[in-house]
């Protein structure tokens, strides 16, 4: 494949609309390479489902890793793994809209493939937080009880639940009273349309708000690549014979991924509550 012919490849899959809500580093670092893979998947006649399930296998043989060794070295390769099915997440949406565009039924919209990705996500992404901290009873097995209680907590702040049960209560509204779907103000709502702008100034003290701006900072960050970085540093630590550092690395990281997405989940779950707090 030439390079025009690639260009216009790209140009099919990864059209500005589709792209133009990744995170930076998918913009800087995914988007840039998963496109080779995508032309692998078509040339050999992968489905996108087929690819999201070979991304979720590769990435919980990733995973395992965490659970089964407190061997760092292995650790790094299984976030090699998890690296691998992240780019196989974002192929997986370019497979999909090259075999749209060369379908004759190319105009119809069909989600069943969206439903397997976020499937994926949302087994994995609780899976990935839960043994990253669950790591630290290696080294800490007196806070063994604690870490436990923390990396769960962690597992369901990363998840999106507020995001989840919101969209439930909208198609239950729905199901209940059809008739609602014909208000405007909650149409906008079941669109996603509204932009609401919580006053945190008249709710919350200005400690509150500082750590609220904190938890902004999530939308901002991928957390496999913080989980990566800090694996391969810890790696680099226990080469160099600094392993006490490096335990309490792994750990002041997870501290930190508890604080970020624990701050985020209270945002979250205040915006929803925003959204849906109104009469139709």
């Amino acid at each position: 494949m030439n390079y025009k012919t690639l260009k216009k490849f790209k140009a099919i899959c990864q059209p500005i609309d589709k792209i133009s809500d990744d995170p930076i580093i998918g913009k800087l670092l995914y988007r840039r390479l998963s496109n080779y893979f995508t032309v692998f998947f078509v040339y050999f006649g992968f489905s996108a489902n087929m690819v999201s399930l070979l991304g979720i296998f590769v990435a919980l043989t990733g995973i395992s890793l965490f659970a089964l060794t407190p061997d760092v070295r292995l650790h790094l390769v299984g976030i090699f793994l998890l690296q691998v099915s992240v780019f196989l997440d974002y192929s997986d949406g370019e497979v999909a809209r090259y075999r749209m565009h060369q379908s004759e039924y190319k105009k119809e919209y069909n989600i069943s493939g969206m439903y397997m990705d976020n499937m994926g996500h949302y087994i994995l992404n609780p899976l990935i937080l839960f043994f990253f901290g669950y790591r630290a009873i290696y080294h800490f097995h007196d806070w063994s009880t604690p870490i436990l209680v923390l990396s769960f907590l962690t597992a369901m702040a990363g998840q999106g639940i507020p995001n989840l049960v919101m969209s439930d209560m909208i198609i239950n509204s729905i199901r209940k009273k059809p008739e609602v779907i014909d208000n405007s103000g909650f149409r906008i709502i079941a669109s996603d349309r509204i932009n609401i702008v919580l006053d945190e100034g008249a709710q919350t003290s200005w400690p509150q708000r500082a750590l609220l701006n904190i938890a902004k900072l999530y939308k901002g960050i991928d957390v496999i690549c913080i989980i990566s970085l800090e694996i391969l540093i810890e790696l680099l630590l226990c080469w160099f014979g600094y392993r006490q550092s490096a335990m309490y690395l792994g750990l002041g990281v997870f501290a930190f991924l508890f604080m970020l997405l624990t701050l985020n989940f209270i945002r979250t779950f205040r915006r929803d509550f925003a959204y849906l707090n109104r009469s139709f």
